[in-house]
């Protein structure tokens, strides 16, 4: 009877930024420079079976719900 029955134990990396501001010397067309590289959904683990997502709703079709997408974010902010 207890075949079907998971448990929903998860640990997810939702979002992580790190970043970095370049030290400028004095420079009269550069004020400063910051360079940073953003996460989502980087990393999970749960003892759930890999077809399940643990965030997923209860009562769900297959048209209403959207797995989580991981994305990687790299930009560089430049101040004149």
């Amino acid at each position: 009877a207890d075949r079907w029955i998971q448990d929903a134990a998860y640990l997810r990396l939702k979002n992580v930024t790190i970043g970095y501001t370049i030290p400028i010397k004095k420079n009269k067309l550069i004020r400063s420079c910051y360079v940073y590289l953003s996460g989502e959904n980087l990393w999970e683990t749960t003892r759930t079976w890999d077809v399940f997502d643990p965030e997923a709703p209860a009562q769900t079709s297959i048209n209403s719900w959207y797995a989580y997408a991981r994305s990687v974010t790299m930009g560089v902010n430049i101040s004149f």
